[in-house]
């Protein structure tokens, strides 16, 4: 399931976004001037840029700032991950094909618009029930994840300010719990199959024998990850979201949205967004071996 990530410093610094992989060793020059970015920062971005194109290896200026704001600046570390997830097919996932037909299935996508009211991070919600191990291989539900995940984490706003993760249990039985899919998800939202900040991982409504099964999941998450846990009852959603939050909301959790429609609304514009972004890497690279490498078949 992808690679394991280097281990992390923590601290509360930021990066922005800069246009794509440099073509020559002039545009290391070209980092934006982002407010309340250091000078150790812009230094460790523009290094990083520079040890990429050295190294032979394209890859997009957004996810250089996504590992390099992932592992606080700490050049070494970062460049260690970028080494060891070039190939990581995850985060390139692109909207097409077996994710579009696992996204349609309503079980995980983002509430566009919704942000969580402490932290002010968008948010991503998982409807559990709608996924049945038994008729659905995990793996494409996992790719479905990071998708999103890597959607929500491409600008240096949202790496900065993380991802809520919105688990709604609502008819979740224990025929459909699966162990080794849940442990999957977990190992994914602490950031160790990509680089992605979980600020605030809620679960709504968990079922009465959701207990046992959940103090064995405690116990693979890290003592960090755990603090942003939250076991709640819907009635406690307004301590989490700000007012008017209902308008954003999917209809299976009351909200004033329908499910299909928030759905379909995000599959067209991804879907246009990643073609977009394809035609704009083949003008400036070409149709070269090298990124059709990049754009590994989902099916793959």
């Amino acid at each position: 399931m992808g690679f394991k990530l280097a281990k992390r410093r923590t601290s509360n610094s930021s990066i922005a976004t800069c246009p794509e992989t440099p073509t020559s060793s002039s545009e290391f020059l070209e980092v934006p001037n982002t407010p309340g970015q250091t000078f150790g920062e812009k230094q460790c971005f523009r290094l990083l840029k520079k040890w990429c194109w050295e190294s032979d290896l394209t890859v997009e200026d957004s996810l250089i700032m996504r590992f390099a704001h992932f592992y606080n600046y700490d050049l070494e570390a970062a460049k260690l991950a970028l080494e060891q997830n070039q190939d990581n097919h995850l985060l390139r996932l692109q909207m097409r094909g077996e994710v579009v037909k696992q996204v349609e299935k309503c079980a995980l996508f983002p509430l566009q618009g919704l942000k969580s009211k402490m932290e002010g991070s968008e948010v991503c919600y998982f409807r559990p029930s709608r996924f049945s191990p038994q008729t659905t291989d995990s793996s494409l539900l996992i790719k479905n994840l990071c998708y999103c995940l890597n959607d929500l984490s491409s600008t240096e706003e949202q790496c900065r300010q993380g991802v809520t993760f919105l688990a709604n249990m609502k008819s979740f039985s224990t025929k459909l719990y699966d162990e080794e899919f849940w442990l999957e998800l977990l190992d994914v939202l602490q950031g160790n199959v990509i680089p992605v900040n979980i600020s605030l991982f809620i679960v709504l409504n968990p079922p009465t024998w959701f207990g046992r099964i959940w103090r064995q999941m405690k116990t693979h998450m890290s003592a960090d990850f755990l603090k942003k846990v939250r076991l709640i009852e819907t009635e406690d959603l307004p301590d989490y979201f700000p007012q008017g939050y209902e308008s954003y909301l999917p209809d299976d959790m009351k909200g004033w949205r329908k499910t299909s429609e928030i759905v379909e609304d995000y599959i067209d514009r991804r879907v246009f967004i990643d073609k977009q972004a394809s035609r704009k890497k083949k003008s400036r690279f070409g149709d070269s071996l090298e990124l059709r490498l990049l754009e590994v078949p989902l099916e793959a």
